[in-house]
């Protein structure tokens, strides 16, 4: 026992004891309102970190958008595939089922002028420039000035009022002065009511010259129906020899192949204008507006006038390949644009397609044969899609215009 207290003691000294009592009796504590403190303390600083992680990822988010949408509005989301094609004034102005731009090809016989009787007309073979035949016009009668048509011929009814010039190859045996022949276009020529009469250069003897003749008043030329040549001057004794009478061509229709640009992103191209359905061709007005914008300018490095400016021109669009019935140009389809620069339209009295100017400065057309796109001129066609940068295409018109032609830069 003795041992047993003794160990107790020496493990428990009278201090160490003196000390635990106290501890065992102390109130010291945290109370409520502290707990209330500490808490509330926690809870704002957690509130006001959340806040900031809160803006701070909704700012980022909110760049990272502003981020990507200048990126597609840095670029296009249309991209122009292949080459753009040009096609000029393709319409069967001479009746023959060709669709060109001749006024009358000089394939079969003229009528001479019976009244006169100076020019005896006759198809040549063996002299011609066009085909198998030309004109032959051989004179020797009795020529006055109160009569001087020598030949003329009955053609289609033609609406050529968009056009700038006409062009015909004429071919004389003996020198002419300029103006002693004239090329005339009717607009009645059952009673010979003469719409354009146009001088013809000077020309060598026996030397084919293909002439290009400015109309006086191309706006006026809705209907015309025959064509004639006529001498202001005595032409005596010789021949004159004409072959393809035709509308100096130009450009009625750009065509630019787009597709989509980025993966995964549809691109509205509904167009203001389409093929009318069940017709002849013609254009036809949508009741929807069209969610792209085309637009044209030209430079003319001959003569600066004739420069246009189109900011929002008629065009319609033909789905290529892959299409679900739509206008939204997905990333696996691709359209073809029809940029038409002069109006398509029918004449139902005349039963005729044909050409037509626009009018005013917000015309979707051009608005006068001077500005029609003519060979050697430089192009910008400009399309731009509802999201995404304006796509720019630049070319020049060759030398020689053609029915169709791929414009390579």
């Amino acid at each position: 026992m003795n041992t047993l207290r003794h160990l107790g003691e020496y493990t428990h000294p009278p201090k160490a004891r003196k000390r635990l009592g106290r501890v065992l009796r102390g109130e010291k504590g945290i109370t409520g309102l502290e707990t209330a403190i500490i808490l509330i303390a926690f809870i704002v600083v957690a509130s006001v970190f959340a806040y900031t992680v809160l803006v701070g990822g909704i700012y980022s988010s909110q760049k990272a958008k502003e981020s990507i949408q200048n990126g597609i509005d840095s670029i296009s989301t249309l991209r122009v595939q292949g080459e753009p094609v040009g096609i000029t004034n393709e319409y069967d102005n001479d009746g023959d089922g060709d669709l060109d731009n001749d006024i009358c090809r000089s394939e079969v016989d003229w009528d001479d002028d019976a009244t006169a009787a100076t020019g005896t007309v006759s198809p040549d073979s063996s002299i011609y420039r066009e085909g198998t035949y030309s004109v032959q016009i051989a004179c020797g009668g009795t020529w006055a000035a109160a009569n001087d048509l020598l030949a003329s011929e009955t053609t289609s009814v033609m609406n050529i009022s968009t056009a700038k010039k006409v062009r015909l190859w004429i071919r004389a045996s003996a020198t002419c002065d300029a103006g002693d022949l004239q090329l005339v276009l009717y607009d009645a020529i059952a009673t010979l009511d003469k719409e354009e009469q146009l001088d013809i250069p000077a020309m060598a003897a026996d030397t084919w010259q293909h002439v290009e003749l400015t109309l006086a008043a191309a706006a006026d030329c809705t209907s015309i129906d025959g064509v004639g040549i006529e001498a202001e001057a005595d032409p005596g004794t010789m021949s004159i020899w004409v072959d393809d009478v035709e509308v100096v061509p130009y450009v009625t229709q750009l065509k630019v192949t787009v597709t989509n640009g980025l993966k995964g992103w549809s691109i509205d191209v509904t167009p203001h204008f389409e093929i009318a359905t069940g017709s002849h061709g013609e254009l036809s007005e949508r009741s929807t507006n069209e969610k792209s914008l085309v637009s044209l300018t030209t430079d003319n490095p001959s003569d600066s006038t004739n420069n246009t400016a189109i900011t929002q021109c008629a065009w319609t669009v033909e789905f290529l390949g892959n299409n679900n019935g739509d206008y939204i140009l997905d990333s696996t389809e691709s359209a073809k644009i029809t940029v038409w620069l002069v109006n398509y339209e029918w004449d139902s009295t005349n039963s005729m397609l044909y050409y037509s100017l626009g009018t005013g400065t917000s015309s979707r057309f051009v608005t006068s044969p001077n500005l029609t796109l003519g060979a050697n001129t430089k192009f910008k066609l400009e399309v731009t899609p509802p999201a995404g940068a304006t796509y720019p295409v630049e070319r020049t018109t060759p030398a020689t215009l053609t029915s169709v032609m791929y414009l390579r830069q």
